[in-house]
């Protein structure tokens, strides 16, 4: 299996490349990129190839649409940083004005691993601007397409 999920946050975009490479079904391979539009530079950093568990890919489904609940009742309600095991990115949504399910926007910050230094900490480069609701939604069930087919898969 091959397949992407993309995230567009309107300021950027976030692909994920995913890749059954591993013997697991537990697990993907995968390159997350990072990309600014033409009027920001058009700059694209990609992660280095990392690993991720179908189960942080179900948690991070949940995690965004917990969020989407949560500002619908309380629209100053900063999440906790999402972090999959492997580390690979990171990312934290932050608050907004959501008025339904799909229904508004919120700030998301993204962060992914773009390598180590040999004698240094792992180093993360990022973007924060604000997402349509909507686009969670799609971002969402791509997610839970992607972790579905590969639970089937093996």
């Amino acid at each position: 299996m091959t397949a992407q999920c993309l995230l567009d946050a309107g300021g950027y975009q976030v692909t994920f490349a995913f890749h059954n490479g591993r013997a697991s079904r537990e697990y993907l391979d995968a390159v997350v990129e990072l990309s600014l539009p033409a009027e920001l530079g058009a700059v694209a950093v990609k992660s280095q190839p990392t690993f991720i568990a179908v189960k942080d890919l179900q948690r991070l489904a949940a995690y965004l649409g917990e969020h989407v609940a949560a500002l619908q009742r309380d629209p100053d309600r900063d999440a906790p940083l999402f972090v999959p095991l492997e580390l690979g990115f990171q990312l934290q949504a932050l608050s907004g004005d959501v008025d339904s399910d799909n229904d508004g926007e919120f700030t998301l910050r993204f962060m992914i691993n773009v390598g180590q230094p040999a004698e240094g900490s792992r180093v993360y480069v990022g973007a924060e601007s604000t997402v349509e609701v909507v686009r969670i939604r799609e971002f969402i069930a791509s997610l839970e397409g992607i972790a579905s087919e590969s639970s089937r898969s093996r």
